[in-house]
């Protein structure tokens, strides 16, 4: 597969949009209101903290005209953003260049170019006490990465490899995440200030969960070490997302890698409890019956039945 240097590769190929559209609603019922769980309010924290895939990362606000823009530094976007850094002696400017794209910045200039396209700034670069800040929004975006903001609260940031990587485990396009997933840690990084988990859309097959587990993922894992900073406490193994979605032969291969049947959540909830409710979702929740049309047979009451009946084995026979 040819991956484009131009754009962002987002394994469009490989998603379902609707999917896509339909399952971060479901996760957001799975950890909400229909276990009357409460809704984690973020800790308060210094306003519009930033965050760069994961990782606390400084900026500043200086003055452009009369009003404050937010800066990065450029060693940052070269180190965090993993950037290339060419500096044009005769142009007086500079070239970044990533995996996705490549952009070209002067100095209190108002004119960027990114791939050969001019555009206009908000604010130009600027240089404080030496050193040089950029426009944060424009670079984070333009660079491939992706940028969510929680009013006053934190910027969290994907680089253009991270948010390549999310879109590759959602898309289900195991290869790519095989060739990049280089720290299974990568794959527990909220999507954004909502919370949500890539690694809970992997239980959409089989051998992208099997991936993960050979990387090293944790086969019980269900901690969101970001908490604190998000608005949602997505806290459920892979185990327990199968069972909720009725993923028989993912449930079957998690138990056999080990995974705790006996685990419960922070909603108290445990696979066999997530199965039972998932069942009942497809019997009288449409958007559950749209997602089973949309992932075909997978979701189905026949395979609920199945792993409801695998799980209450599963736990008989580790019970005695």
């Amino acid at each position: 597969m040819v991956i484009s240097l131009h754009r962002p590769y987002v394994g469009a190929q490989f998603m379902k949009v609707r999917i896509a559209v339909i399952l971060p609603m479901i996760l957001l019922l799975l950890s909400s209101g229909f276990f009357g769980g409460i809704i984690s309010a973020a800790r308060a924290t210094t306003p519009a903290d930033l965050y760069i895939d994961g990782q606390p990362t400084p900026y500043k606000q200086l003055k452009y005209k009369n009003r404050m823009e937010n800066m990065i530094p450029l060693r940052t976007v070269t180190s965090q953003l993993k950037m290339k850094l060419t500096w044009v002696k005769k142009n007086s400017e500079w070239t970044l260049s990533g995996d996705f794209h490549r952009i070209t910045m002067k100095l209190n200039d108002l004119t960027a170019t990114v791939d050969g396209k001019v555009y206009k700034l908000n604010a130009p670069p600027l240089i404080e006490k030496g050193t040089i800040y950029l426009p944060l929004r424009f670079t984070v975006t333009m660079s491939g990465g992706e940028l969510h903001w929680d009013r006053d609260h934190i910027y969290w940031v994907l680089s253009p490899l991270q948010k390549a990587l999310n879109s590759a485990i959602i898309g289900n396009d195991v290869e790519y995440v095989r060739q990049h997933l280089t720290n299974w840690r990568s794959a527990a990084l909220p999507l954004g200030v909502d919370g949500t988990m890539p690694y809970l859309f992997s239980v959409q097959s089989l051998d992208m969960v099997k991936l993960l587990i050979e990387k090293g993922f944790p086969v019980d894992y269900m901690k969101n070490e970001y908490a604190s900073l998000t608005f949602n406490n997505w806290q459920r193994t892979l185990l327990q997302e199968a069972a909720s979605l009725g993923q028989f032969e993912v449930v079957a291969y998690l138990l056999n890698q080990g995974a705790g049947p006996f685990l419960s959540n922070s909603h108290h909830y445990n696979a066999l409890d997530y199965a039972q409710w998932g069942k009942q979702q497809l019997q009288e929740n449409a958007l559950w019956i749209e997602l089973s049309i949309e992932l075909g047979k997978d979701i189905t009451e026949e395979n609920y039945n199945k792993t409801i009946d695998l799980l209450k084995a599963h736990m008989e026979q580790i019970s005695g």
